[in-house]
């Protein structure tokens, strides 16, 4: 008996030991967390960061509500060709090392001295906390405001460092290594140059490249002692699309005739079909423009030819077509007579000749032996050769001064200054207006009024714009619509041009088969932190909108986006809390009340408590105790606020 008492004294002992260490040791180190997250909070209460799993799924530290960053010094900031190199010494004017926080240096490149930057926009960010430099490409040549601002890891920016100027730098001659200025990099005289008569004889196969073939189709060039021009043709066999390596580029004033001499030196059994013509590029001289727009090397101008077949029998065979403009979408041809010449798409800016030879057709051997892409002088007086106050009235057709006819004309009651214009082609508006410029330096823009009839499908919508002149980049406009389908109508009131802080006032007539409504709609400004909000007043109801909730007001019934109500039915366990759990809900609001109330003649007696717990924006339990198994409807209300 002494024995088992002395073990168990022993074991109550080691017990004790081990507790007492237990409480002396930092237990955290032995914990973990599952599926959840710890919040920090600073010591007024405000969360500061959130360990564990985020909102979104992921898993993560994640600082929020930090304090704000220290301002960084000044950049340094150096000009470069067409650009600007920002240098940050990684220091700070009102902190002496960087915040642990620190996420980033923002670099914003500003138009003047006195403009804010949007944290939300900048142009380039330096990651180090350290310092380090970046180099921002800028398409200007005028001088650019730098400042430098700091975000934390939780998104808080600080106050923008001083502002440092610089303007980029254009090439000069001495920035140009030798062979660097290629044909599509030329301006000016020598591009009209080349422009004015390009010709290529196939002496070389590398002026050319291909644009697409058929399966087991080949390209290349061979000698041919009874070539027309030079002794060298290119040939195709099979289906064959070509492109000219060269880069004219495009002056839609002038008259372009482009030629192309090609022959069938061995014909299947159907005729080989041809499309000659231009293929259009886009400023930067690469990418493809055809004639719908696309970059694509389908549906190009084939002013030369579109489609004809080229029997053997018929020898060489030249075909000529011509250009003039641009237009959108462009024409497709062929165009063979220079009064009537067809239109790239108003997108191209460069032209290189193109060549499509058996068409469809891989049994076939084509060959070409020229082609010319030259500017037309057709020996006609355009306006440009014409001296100021050489066209006499006597010089002139009746029927231009009598007012019978007059297309194309700008007509205005002054050259500068204050004046009226009727213009067809107006800056402001797509359609023909009466422009009204005010004469101030001020104005870069005039004011104006248009009408048009829109086409709607199956009806047409008379309207009238009237707009301000543009000052500072902001003007006024009114639109009214008016005899819509069905008797509706609307004006539209807008006080400003400026589409951050935007407003309006739209009034619509709904007619007799549709709700009239007035609309007032006013935007938060960015530098405010943005948001908007609406009120639409109809004959249904009313409805307010703030960001993206809205709560409506119809037949007397609110509907709001802070309140949620609703009905449950609980059949609980007899003296037993019996639980219902509502989910699925979007209250608005940061603190969340919830109501319930059993539907019951016998609160006390029959139902002994209701109530509820776990009550968010997004839902609510609700429990009954009751002394029976009876279903029981329960009302619910959640309010936030």
């Amino acid at each position: 008996m002494s024995t088992d008492i002395a073990q168990l004294a022993y074991r109550v002992a080691a017990l004790e030991r081990l507790l007492a260490r237990t409480t002396r040791t930092a237990r955290l180190a032995y914990s973990s967390i599952e599926g959840g997250a710890i919040d920090v909070h600073d010591d007024d209460g405000s969360l500061t960061g959130v360990i564990g799993v985020q909102p979104d799924g992921t898993t993560g530290v994640v600082a929020v509500n930090g304090p704000r960053p220290p301002t960084p010094t000044a950049p340094l900031v150096t000009a470069g060709i067409s650009s600007l190199k920002v240098v940050w010494d990684g220091r700070f004017i009102d902190a002496q090392v960087a915040p642990l926080d620190l996420a980033r240096v923002q670099v914003h490149l500003l138009d003047n001295e006195d403009s804010v930057p949007d944290v939300r926009n900048p142009t380039a960010t330096i990651e180090a906390a350290s310092g380090a430099s970046i180099t921002v490409a800028i398409g200007v040549y005028r001088t650019v405001w730098v400042r430098l601002v700091a975000v934390t890891t939780s998104g808080t920016p600080g106050s923008s460092s001083p502002g440092v100027s610089a303007v980029p730098r254009r090439v000069s001659g001495d920035d140009l290594a030798d062979g660097a200025v290629a044909l599509p990099h030329l301006s000016g005289p020598l591009a009209d140059s080349v422009a004015q008569g390009f010709v290529d004889t196939f002496a070389t196969v590398d002026s050319w490249e291909i644009i697409s073939r058929g399966t087991g189709a080949s390209w290349g060039v061979v000698s041919s002692p009874d070539a027309l021009s030079g002794g060298r043709v290119g040939q195709a066999t099979g289906s064959v699309s070509l492109g000219g390596r060269v880069r004219i580029p495009y002056e839609p004033q002038t008259l372009y005739r482009v030629a192309v001499r090609v022959r069938t030196t061995v014909q299947a059994d159907v005729s080989d079909v041809v499309y000659l013509g231009l293929l259009g590029y886009a400023g930067d001289g690469v990418t493809l423009v055809n004639r719908e727009g696309a970059a694509s090397t389908l549906i190009h101008n084939y002013c030369a030819a579109a489609g004809p077949s080229v029997p053997a029998s018929a020898g060489w065979v030249t075909y000529t077509g011509y250009v003039r403009g641009r237009t959108a979408p462009g024409t497709s041809g062929p165009n063979r007579d220079l009064r009537a010449p067809g239109a790239m798409h108003s997108a191209v800016r460069y032209v290189s000749p193109y060549v499509r030879l058996n068409y469809n057709n891989t049994p076939g051997v084509m060959q070409v032996d020229w082609v010319s892409v030259t500017a037309v002088q057709t020996g006609l007086v355009t306006f440009e050769h014409l001296a100021a106050g050489a066209v006499r009235a006597e010089n002139l057709d009746a029927d231009a001064i009598n007012g019978k006819v007059v297309t194309g004309a700008l007509i205005q009651t002054a050259a500068t200054g204050r004046r009226v214009v009727l213009n067809p082609s107006p800056t402001v508006s797509t359609r023909a207006a009466l422009e009204f410029y005010s004469g101030s330096s001020a104005e870069t823009e005039p004011g104006g009024i248009s009408s048009d009839v829109i086409d709607m499908g199956t009806w047409r919508q008379p309207e009238v714009s009237v707009w301000s002149p543009l000052v500072g980049g902001q003007g006024a406009r009114m639109l009214l619509r008016s005899a819509e389908l069905g008797g509706r109508g609307r004006v539209s009131l807008e006080p400003s041009s400026q589409s951050d802080g935007y407003a309006h006032v739209t009034i619509r007539n709904g007619g007799p088969s549709d709700d009239s409504e007035i609309t007032i709609y006013g935007a938060r400004g960015s530098s405010l932190g943005g948001g908007f909000h609406s009120q639409v007043i109809g004959g249904a109801g009313i409805t307010w909108h703030s960001g993206n909730r809205q709560m409506t007001l119809g037949g007397g019934v609110l509907n709001a986006p802070n309140i949620a109500t609703g009905t449950v039915r609980i059949a609980p366990t007899p003296n037993t809390p019996t639980s219902v759990t509502v989910t699925g809900l979007n209250v608005a609001g940061a603190t969340h009340r919830a109501f319930v109330t059993a539907n019951s003649a016998g609160p006390g007696t029959a139902v002994l408590g209701v109530g509820a717990s776990s009550v968010s924006g997004a839902g609510l339990t609700i429990w009954l105790t009751r002394t029976s198994s009876a279903e029981t409807s329960v009302w619910w209300m959640i309010v936030g606020s």
